[in-house]
């Protein structure tokens, strides 16, 4: 799949890929063969953790990862996305020697739980709310 994916190099600025949250043997090459990986969590603290030992497991040892950024998901307020960014930044600063930039968040929105119901994404069933916004 890897070599698949890299001939689309050609014809793609951009190739998107949702590894999931399973880390194993495929989540690590994809992690190795990325240019950035982007970290989604929420702020509950076992997503938190997960996401910290995610990035434990999967970080390259011994070189230069990917660059890796953290997107809160769900998050009630930006003061409390920018205190799970800060605290998986530090914690990997910390103890993994590794740089975690924070990107964004995305509001928690009863929009998106409403397009999903209807089976739609949230940004076609309502583009002008928070969600679809951020």
């Amino acid at each position: 799949m890897l070599t698949e994916l890299s001939r689309l190099g050609a014809h793609a600025d951009v190739v998107i890929l949702d590894a999931g949250n399973k880390v194993d043997s495929v989540t690590e090459r994809f992690w190795q063969a990325a240019d950035l990986v982007l970290l989604v969590t929420t702020s509950e603290a076992a997503a938190i953790m997960d996401s910290y030992a995610a990035v434990k497991l999967l970080a390259p040892r011994g070189s230069q990862p990917a660059h890796v950024c953290s997107l809160v998901n769900k998050a009630a307020s930006s003061a409390a996305a920018e205190d799970v960014h800060g605290r998986i930044r530090q914690a990997a600063q910390r103890f993994l020697n590794l740089e975690i930039h924070a990107t964004a968040h995305v509001p928690e929105d009863n929009e998106v739980v409403l397009a999903e119901r209807k089976h739609q994404p949230f940004v076609l069933h309502r583009p002008e709310c928070p969600a679809a916004r951020a």
